[in-house]
């Protein structure tokens, strides 16, 4: 094979690993800025809705709260400073999810330009088409307190689910790991809270209490939810969604903690229906939302179900493995040619 052929091969083999290399660092900046990038385009999107409502007597500060978060995220996107600030920066998107779920009231009132019209109804409608009444009657139907503490403390393990598995990954320094949990939370609670903004639905907490038994865990959900739950946001359910999205993920990347965070989906998402939370109808769309995200955020990450992060590139062609292993003997044949030869006996 002439010195030409060996040059073209060579050059074709260096042009693609530096495509290859291009690939990955153009990947990595849409993990590494995603987050706080998918935050920033949510407020962006909702500053008029939250102008409008402001003007119609929203407190002023909200609307500044809003523009501030809004500048920190796209800061935080620009992948600028670094120490103190770097960490800064890539918990600023899961800090900001109270913040923004907080808001969902003055964003809904500005979508709607005054109170908001809930479609519970409509729901109603294809929950009974589907499931018939299971937020009414599938706590009578299962009456024992063990299993409604059970299932109750399932729903309660929502905050940790968001918020442990990025933790873990943070502190094992798995950033490409962090940076894709992160973004796809982000990416699930952004595409609810649009959900919630347009279609608001109560769910079945307002509208009647569920007869599931009472008991110091239940008792605390609802001192959770009365303090703190946006009215309207019920469809599709985010704590199922977000429950999904952590165990796809978890079991994508191959963690250990996988199976618990499927039992804990599971009974999230019983519970979730089962206290009187949600329709069942709430908890089938967020888990059709996770999923579809969840596939669509693993390709464009780099990640998909049938590869693993730690996949080998791939090999040479076989003429171009020929090139290299030839010229990796030739180097070594030059190499042996330039070793001083040992001393002749003088003696012989």
């Amino acid at each position: 094979m002439g010195e030409g052929t060996c040059d073209n091969v060579t050059m074709r083999v260096g042009a693609r690993t530096a495509a290859e290399a291009s690939s990955e660092s153009g990947q990595r900046a849409i993990i590494q800025r995603g987050a706080a990038a998918v935050v920033a385009g949510y407020l962006a999107v909702t500053t008029a809705p939250t102008a409008i409502a402001v003007a119609r007597g929203a407190p002023g500060g909200v609307l500044l709260a809003h523009l501030l978060l809004l500048a920190a995220s796209v800061i935080a996107a620009r992948r600028l400073g670094s120490g103190a600030w770097r960490v800064v920066g890539d918990w600023l998107p899961l800090a900001a999810i109270p913040a923004l779920y907080g808001a969902l009231p003055i964003v809904m009132a500005g979508v709607s330009g005054g109170d908001a019209t809930y479609h519970d109804g409509l729901v109603q409608r294809w929950e009974h088409a589907l499931f018939g009444d299971p937020s009414r009657t599938l706590a009578a139907a299962f009456p024992g307190r063990l299993l409604s503490e059970s299932v109750h403390l399932a729903y309660l393990s929502y905050y940790a689910l968001i918020y442990v598995p990025p933790l873990l990954l943070y502190a094992r320094r798995r950033m490409d790991d962090f940076h894709r949990v992160a973004t796809a939370l982000l990416l699930t609670f952004v595409v609810c809270f649009a959900v919630f903004a347009v279609f608001p639905v109560q769910g079945p907490r307002y509208l009647g209490t569920a007869p599931a038994p009472d008991g110091p865990v239940r008792s605390l959900v609802l001192a959770l939810l009365e303090s703190g739950s946006s009215r309207g946001a019920a469809f599709p359910s985010s704590h199922v969604a977000v429950a999904v999205v952590q165990t796809a993920l978890a079991v994508l990347r191959r963690a250990r903690l996988a199976a618990v965070y499927a039992v804990l989906t599971a009974g999230l998402t019983f519970g979730a229906v089962y206290g009187g939370f949600h329709y069942a109808v709430d908890a089938l769309a967020g888990a059709v939302l996770a999923l579809v995200l969840v596939g669509c955020w693993s390709l464009a990450s780099g990640r998909s179900a049938h590869r693993h992060p730690d996949a080998v590139r791939p090999l040479p062609r076989p003429h171009e493995q020929q090139v290299i292993d030839g010229a990796a003997r030739a180097g070594d044949h030059a190499r042996g040619a330039r070793r001083p030869q040992p001393a002749r006996d003088r003696g012989r």
